[in-house]
C-alpha cells in the first residue's frame, strides 16, 4: 500500500493551476523538520521540503491555511521525471526524478478533512505537465 504521513510547516503559498478538462488542483511546500544521532552520537538535524499536491475539497481546505501553520498530511507518494528545457541557440534538457505527495486527509488544529470519492476520479485524471 503507498501511504505516507508528514507533519510540517507551510512552506510556501498554496497556488492553484488548471491542466484542463476542469480540473484545478493547488500545489504547495511542506517543510519537515527532523533529527538524529550521528555515529559519533552528535546530535543532528535537518529540513526538508516535499510537494503537495490537493484537489476537491482539500483544495479550498489548504488555501484557507495560514502560511507557517503547521499540518498533518497524510497521502501518496508518487514520482515522476521532470525535465527542464533551457533554449536558445543549443537547447538543452535536463532530466531529474521529482516525487510530490498527494494529500488524502490533512489535520490542522482540531480540523480534519479528508479527500472523497469524486476527489479520488480528479486524482486518477491528475497528470501534471513534465515541463
Amino acid at each position: 500500500m503507498n501511504s505516507i504521513s508528514l507533519a510540517g510547516i507551510i512552506a510556501s503559498v498554496p497556488a492553484t493551476f488548471s491542466i484542463g478538462n476542469d480540473l484545478t488542483y493547488t500545489s504547495f511546500r511542506l517543510r519537515v523538520h527532523g533529527s538524529y544521532l550521528d555515529s559519533q552520537g552528535d546530535p543532528y538535524s535537518y529540513a526538508e521540503e516535499h510537494t503537495v499536491i490537493c484537489v476537491g475539497k482539500l483544495d479550498h481546505f489548504i488555501r484557507a491555511i495560514p502560511r507557517d501553520h503547521e499540518i498533518e498530511v497524510d497521502g501518496e507518494l508518487r514520482s515522476r521525471i521532470h525535465v527542464l528545457r533551457i533554449g536558445g541557440h543549443v537547447a538543452i534538457e535536463v532530466a531529474y526524478p521529482f516525487t510530490e505527495i498527494v494529500a488524502t486527509t490533512i489535520r490542522w488544529l482540531d480540523l480534519t478533512l479528508s479527500r472523497t470519492a469524486a476527489d479520488d476520479t480528479l486524482i486518477a485524471l491528475y497528470k501534471p505537465d513534465p515541463a
